[in-house]
């Protein structure tokens, strides 16, 4: 029993980091339904798969070019933590830690959700022209 339940949950990771969007949508659907409001059902789904997505770039790199650039995902980060910051300070001349997170973590599905579909059309690209 403990081995299938093992086996289950490597092939859900394995399926959410090979499809992240597809999780993002049901993770969408399902609070869409729960909540019946969109936006905030929006803003759920993207909250609950950064984390997701950002796991997704680091293995698509790394199946790619056989290096791993986790370096480049912490700095991309950061770069971003720090853009949202200045942002936010001149806007409100204070910074409120909550919401400044919150504005990272947002900014961060985005750009890893373009970094993902970026890499996945690579490889197909790859695979087209192989």
């Amino acid at each position: 029993m403990t081995n299938m339940l093992q086996q289950i949950y490597g092939w859900l990771m394995e399926a959410g980091l090979a499809l992240p969007l597809v999780f993002w949508y049901i993770a969408y659907l399902v609070t869409a339904k729960l909540t019946k409001r969109k936006a905030y059902a929006f803003r759920a789904a993207c909250d609950s798969t950064t984390l997701l997505f950002i796991a997704s770039v680091h293995r698509w790199s790394s199946d790619l070019w056989n290096e791993s650039y986790l370096w480049v995902i912490y700095l991309v980060i950061l770069a971003s933590a720090v853009v949202i910051s200045i942002i936010h300070y001149h806007s409100r001349e204070e910074l409120e830690f909550f919401r400044v997170l919150k504005g990272i973590w947002r900014c961060s599905f985005f750009i890893f959700a373009a970094g993902y579909i970026l890499l996945a059309g690579y490889w197909a690209y790859l695979q087209i022209m192989a």
